[in-house]
Protein backbone atom coordinates (compact mmCIF):
# COMPACT_ATOMS: atom_id res chain seq x y z
CA UNK A 1 0.00 0.00 0.00
CA UNK A 2 2.67 2.47 0.73
CA UNK A 3 4.81 1.55 -2.09
CA UNK A 4 1.65 2.48 -4.56
CA UNK A 5 0.72 5.79 -2.60
CA UNK A 6 4.40 7.04 -3.33
CA UNK A 7 4.50 5.57 -6.60
CA UNK A 8 0.68 7.43 -7.59
CA UNK A 9 2.04 10.69 -5.71
CA UNK A 10 5.41 11.48 -6.90
CA UNK A 11 5.70 14.70 -5.67
CA UNK A 12 6.85 13.04 -2.22
CA UNK A 13 10.44 12.05 -4.19
CA UNK A 14 10.82 15.74 -4.83
CA UNK A 15 9.74 16.37 -1.11
CA UNK A 16 11.90 14.19 -0.31
CA UNK A 17 15.29 15.68 -2.72
CA UNK A 18 14.50 19.41 -1.93
CA UNK A 19 14.41 18.89 2.19
CA UNK A 20 17.94 16.66 1.42
CA UNK A 21 19.41 19.58 0.03
CA UNK A 22 18.14 22.40 2.03
CA UNK A 23 19.34 19.44 5.09
CA UNK A 24 22.66 19.89 3.93
CA UNK A 25 22.63 23.53 2.84
CA UNK A 26 21.79 24.31 6.45
CA UNK A 27 23.92 22.36 8.29
CA UNK A 28 26.76 23.69 6.50
CA UNK A 29 25.85 27.35 6.61
CA UNK A 30 24.63 27.17 10.40
CA UNK A 31 27.41 24.70 11.52
CA UNK A 32 26.39 25.52 15.64
CA UNK A 33 22.79 24.53 15.35
CA UNK A 34 22.32 21.22 16.22
CA UNK A 35 21.13 18.99 13.85
CA UNK A 36 18.21 17.49 15.85
CA UNK A 37 16.31 20.96 15.09
CA UNK A 38 16.94 20.26 11.37
CA UNK A 39 15.41 17.10 12.06
CA UNK A 40 12.39 18.13 13.62
CA UNK A 41 11.84 21.14 11.84
CA UNK A 42 11.92 18.62 8.20
CA UNK A 43 9.66 16.36 9.91
CA UNK A 44 7.38 18.92 10.39
CA UNK A 45 7.38 19.71 7.13
CA UNK A 46 6.45 15.66 6.15
CA UNK A 47 3.95 15.38 8.49
CA UNK A 48 2.85 18.78 6.71
CA UNK A 49 2.33 16.37 3.91
CA UNK A 50 0.65 13.67 4.91
CA UNK A 51 -2.26 16.05 5.98
CA UNK A 52 -2.24 17.80 2.52
CA UNK A 53 -2.49 15.01 0.87
CA UNK A 54 -4.48 13.11 3.31
CA UNK A 55 -2.86 9.88 4.12
CA UNK A 56 -3.04 9.82 7.33
CA UNK A 57 -1.92 5.97 7.38
CA UNK A 58 1.38 6.39 6.34
CA UNK A 59 1.99 8.78 8.59
CA UNK A 60 4.63 7.06 10.64
CA UNK A 61 6.59 5.57 7.38
CA UNK A 62 7.04 8.62 5.60
CA UNK A 63 7.95 10.76 8.10
CA UNK A 64 10.85 7.85 8.89
CA UNK A 65 11.77 8.04 5.03
CA UNK A 66 12.07 11.64 5.17
CA UNK A 67 14.30 11.83 8.48
CA UNK A 68 15.98 9.16 7.26
CA UNK A 69 16.92 10.84 4.03
CA UNK A 70 17.63 14.61 5.38
CA UNK A 71 19.58 12.68 7.86
CA UNK A 72 22.48 11.29 5.56
CA UNK A 73 23.54 14.64 4.22
CA UNK A 74 23.54 16.50 7.68
CA UNK A 75 25.60 14.19 9.07
CA UNK A 76 28.12 14.04 6.01
CA UNK A 77 28.51 17.89 6.79
CA UNK A 78 28.90 17.65 9.96
CA UNK A 79 31.47 14.64 9.62
CA UNK A 80 33.38 17.32 7.02
CA UNK A 81 33.42 20.33 8.87
CA UNK A 82 34.62 17.77 12.19
CA UNK A 83 37.48 16.56 9.88
CA UNK A 84 38.49 20.03 8.76
CA UNK A 85 38.79 20.89 12.31
CA UNK A 86 40.92 17.73 12.77
CA UNK A 87 42.99 18.93 9.77
CA UNK A 88 43.31 22.47 11.06
CA UNK A 89 44.56 21.40 14.48
CA UNK A 90 47.13 18.37 13.32
CA UNK A 91 48.20 21.68 10.66
CA UNK A 92 48.64 23.98 13.76
CA UNK A 93 50.51 21.38 16.01
CA UNK A 94 53.39 20.94 13.03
Amino acid sequence: MLLLFLINHWAFFILVMILMILGGLFSFLLPRVPSIIFLVFFAAISFGYTRLFDAAYFTIPILLITCIFTAIPIVLVKYTLYLQQIGERLEASS
